[in-house]
This record gives C-alpha cells, structure tokens and sequence, in this order.
C-alpha cells in the first residue's frame, strides 16, 4: 500500500481565497486500475488519496523536499517535475535511470511531454491522475442564483422523486395515505404517552414524569448526534430524517402495542406450567412477541423509505443512518414508559441498562436490517435483492429476542424467588448475558459502516473526476467534497468568517456535488434514466454552477 504527503494549505471553498486555491488535483490510482478485470463499479477502480497542486510547478518523488512525498521504494528521490505553461501542462522526468510513462508512453530521464486534463501518470508502480480543468472557464449556466440551501431543502433527487410523480392521482393517494397513517399513529402514541404520564403523576408526582421525559429524551439525543456524525459526505435530507425518527417514535408504537398486548393476553394458554422450564418458554415467547413484532413494524418504515424513495436510499451508510433514528424513535416512547411507570427500586437497574449500556439497543436491531437493505440497493442482483434483506430482518429479530428473552428469564427468576446466589453476582452475569452480544453486533456494525464511508469517499473521488476536468467541479471543491473532516473545516470557517447564509450555500454547492457522484455511480450500476429529457446531473452540474456564484457574490469576490 502506497501512502503520501503534501504541503499543508488552507483550502477554501470554490476557491474563494485566491491564495489557496489550487490549481489542480493528483489522483493516485490503485495498482490495478489499468486491469479491465478491476473496473466493475463495486472496486472502484478509482483514487483513493488526492492531493493538490500549489502555483505552477511541482516535483514528484520519495524525498521529503519535493511537493508531493510518494513513499515508494519504486519511484526515485526526484523523479518528476509537473509544470503549468501557457498552453497545458507539461511533465519533465528528473530522475537519473527511471522511466515515467505518461499516458502509456514511455518517458526517458532528462525528457519533456505534455500531458492533458485526466490522462495517467506512472512512476514506478504509483499511477497517479491529473484533474484539471480542460476549459480556463468553465461555462455557467443561465439563471437566478438558486436560493433552497436551507436544510429543510429537499434536494434535486428528492425534487425529481416528487416532480415525476406530480399530477398522479396514485401519488396524490399514496401521500394521503401516508400523512393518515402519520396523524393516526401521533394521535393514538401521543394519547399513550399521556395516560402513562397521568398514572404516574398520579401514583408518584410530576417529578416523576419530568424525569421520565428527560431520561427519554437524553439517548434519544445521542443517537441524533450520532447520525449527524455518520452523515458526512452524501448527506441526507433534514426532513427524511425526521420522518425516520418520527416512524419509530409514532407510527410503529401504535401496532406493536396491540400486537403485544393480543399477544401477552394469551401467554397463560401458550406457555402453561411453572418451574426453570416455564419460565424458559414463557420468557422465549415474550421475548419472540417483542423481537419479531418491534422490528417488524420498526423495518417497515425503512421498507417503506427504499421502495417509495429510491434514490434518497442511496447505499449501506444510508441503511445503518435512517435504522439508527428509527430505533431511536421508538426508543424514546419505550423509555418514557419504563422509567414512568417502573417503581423508583428500580431506577438504578433501568438507568444502566437504558441510558448507559443500552442506549443503542433499539437503533442497533433496526440498523441491521438497515445496512442489508443498503447493500440490497447497492446491489442489482435478484437474489442479493431478497436474500440480503431477509438475513438482515433475521438477524435483528434474532437480536432483539434473545436480549429481551435474558431480560425476561432474568425478571421470572427474581419474581418467583428462584436465585441462589448474591442479587449483585446474578445482576452482574444478567447484564453480561444480555449486553455482550449487543455489544458484539455493535461492533460488527462499526466496521461496516466504516467501509461503507471509505467506499462512499471512494465514490466521490472516481465519479466527481471527470467533472473537474470538465470544468463543473473546481479542483478545491473536489479536495473538500472526498474528505469529510476537511470540508466539515472549511465550511464551519465560512460560518465563522462569512455568516450562516454563506455557510449554508457553501453547504448546499458541497452536497450537491456529492450528490452528483453519487448519482453517476447508481447510474453506471444500471440505474434507469428519468422519464424525460431533463437528467438528475444536469440540474446537479447547472446548481453546481449557481450556488458557485452565489457563493462568490456572498463572500464578496468575483467569480
């Protein structure tokens, strides 16, 4: 594996600072990017570091002096000398004995050739891309500067979503249908929260239902807070979001309470008998009741989401994103009523196991279902469509019922006198039982949403390339836009330096350009084009171009 070096630069926004603004952009490609057996989409036969080109010159090589450092024990001290002219660019091999190959062609030490917007160069076994733009302007589209760079702006795939459905009696349909199901679903679970709320003011004070609502609210919080640091290159719409949120915390609660108390009314039919064996049926079937009925109705939002929004439900990190919001969600309500309604001998016991170890449990079960979902979307394969998915919902009921069946064997135990030993040596094994394999798929879920942020960073690289070439990225916004920690820099130094209105249009020109590589990605899997001359990428490339201008304009320079 090959790593690298560059000099450390400010990089502003749509290279707003004219100091800082590079004049283009190395691309390092993988070993086998010249293999046609690699350039299947799913490895990404593109870059996976870049680095930018300061001023007009720039030496390649392993020693520590030159602009760009390549640790490769092919590629000599100084090998490479890349110069901006007046008519391109133009590479000079520097090095004593090795060869540089630009574009194919071999290039003897002490020799000069042009190299143009995009094409390869290869020093040793380190192939590297240059991105720069091909035009000295790059054309602009005519119109007013676009003004939705709100968060609560849906977006352009959102707008495509609602615009191709538009004058559709089914979509109207469909949409009542929906808002219905939303507004029965806050009636009943709003009306629950407040006779549970009632009883407990009535059985232990207000104090006891405003500590209920702020140790509810509290994961809740976390979990928010969590999403937003997962969301970090294609980012998602504010109002989806809160729709994932809402669908736990409002519409699932509703039928899983029914289900649940149906289900629990004949627990005395299904699990007769008394002793360790009652008690291990009787516990399996609440827990099975809880496992298969919650995330049943919890998975049917994000269900729900994939199949009515497609192209908003975008990959793994999408998955794991809107599952996490949804358990949280329902979370939240469950919380309420526990810490509510539970005797304050218990308060010790549900702090622990909600709020300090469990605060993920719910968003943990649902994510994954979440990230099989993702990889289904990722994936244009019949069987992968169904199977992943179907292991996903398995696995999170599987989960969730053996969590629940622990907890629940744990309490029959206690309730009917059968511990024989210390309470705090049977808490201590309860918890490990319980917490250990969420903990475990915690963990698991971890690793697979940091490959899928390495492969979404991946995406952005290979698919924005062309476009800086072609003039509708800059060479900084394409620096800023594949590294999540950079641009997240960049525009909080807009915020700080230029206000929240510039903020949010430096914001909105980074999403949409990701928004952007996303799109050709779906597209070079065997996504369908839109009815219609007008593409996505067309109304992404023209919003490029406005939002650059008027973020110029904001921040007071020309463009």
């Amino acid at each position: 594996m090959i790593h690298w070096a560059w000099q450390k630069r400010t990089v502003f926004p749509a290279g707003a600072a004219s100091s800082a603004a590079s004049s283009g952009v190395l691309r390092i490609l993988p070993l086998d990017a010249t293999d046609p057996r690699h350039r299947d989409a799913h490895t990404f036969a593109g870059g996976r570091w870049v680095c930018p080109l300061f001023g007009s010159a720039s030496t390649l090589g392993r020693s520590l002096q030159n602009s760009v450092v390549l640790l490769d024990p092919s590629v000599s001290r100084e090998h490479v000398r890349l110069e901006r002219a007046s008519d391109g660019w133009q590479v000079e091999n520097i090095s004593e004995h090795n060869p540089v190959f630009v574009h194919g062609r071999e290039l003897l030490p002490g020799s000069y050739a042009g190299i143009a917007p995009g094409q390869t160069l290869r020093l040793g076994t380190t192939s590297l891309q240059l991105l720069v733009p091909a035009l000295t302007h790059p054309a602009e589209s005519a119109g007013p500067d676009s003004s939705d760079t709100g968060v609560l702006a849906p977006g352009i795939t959102l707008q495509f979503v609602l615009s191709a459905r538009h004058g559709s009696r089914a979509w109207w349909l469909s949409a009542a249908l929906a808002l219905g199901i939303f507004v029965v679903g806050a009636v009943f679970s709003v009306g629950a929260a407040a006779l549970i709320g009632r009883d407990a003011l009535a059985s232990a004070g207000p104090g006891s239902v405003f500590a209920a609502l702020a140790l509810a609210l509290a994961p809740a919080l976390g979990a928010g807070l969590l999403a937003l640091a997962i969301d970090r290159y294609e980012r998602e719409p504010v109002p989806l979001l809160a729709a994932a949120f809402l669908w736990g915390a409002l519409v699932a609660i509703p039928p899983v309470l029914i289900v649940e108390r149906v289900v629990g009314g004949a627990l005395p039919t299904l699990a007769p008998g008394g002793g360790i064996g009652g008690i291990v049926v009787h516990a399996g079937v609440q827990a099975l009741n809880a496992g298969v009925t919650e995330e049943v109705f919890k998975g049917a939002g994000l269900l729900l989401l994939l199949l009515a929004l497609r192209d908003e439900f975008d990959n793994v990190t999408d998955g794991i994103l809107y599952g996490l919001l949804i358990g949280a969600g329902f979370a939240m309500f469950e919380n309420y009523a526990y810490f509510a309604l539970s005797p304050r001998g218990d308060l010790t016991f549900l702090l622990l196991g909600r709020v300090v170890l469990g605060w993920l449990s719910h968003s943990i079960f649902t994510a994954l279902l979440g990230a099989a979902l993702g990889f289904a979307r990722e994936r244009h394969g019949r069987r992968r469509r169904w199977l992943a998915p179907t292991i996903g919902l398995v696995a999170a009921i599987g989960l969730h019922t053996y969590f629940d069946f622990v907890a629940f064997a744990a309490n029959d135990l206690v309730r009917t006198g059968m511990i024989n030993t210390s309470p705090r040596l049977f808490a201590a094994v309860t918890l490990c039982l319980a917490y250990g394999p969420l903990f475990g798929a915690q963990a698991v879920l971890l690793r697979i949403l940091l490959a899928a942020l390495r492969r979404e960073a991946a995406i952005v690289r290979t698919y924005l390339a062309s476009e800086v070439v072609a003039g509708t990225v800059t060479p900084d916004e394409y620096l800023l836009v594949q590294d999540a920690a950079l641009r997240n820099l960049a525009e909080r130094r807009v915020l700080f330096d230029f206000g929240p209105r510039a903020y949010l249009t430096a914001r909105a020109l980074h999403q949409t350009a990701t928004g952007l590589a996303v799109r050709k990605w779906h597209v070079a899997l065997g996504d369908l084009p839109k009815a219609g001359p007008r593409q996505p990428e067309d109304a992404y490339r023209e919003r490029i171009a406005r939002l650059r201008r008027s973020l110029f304009r904001q921040l007071g320079r020309s463009g």
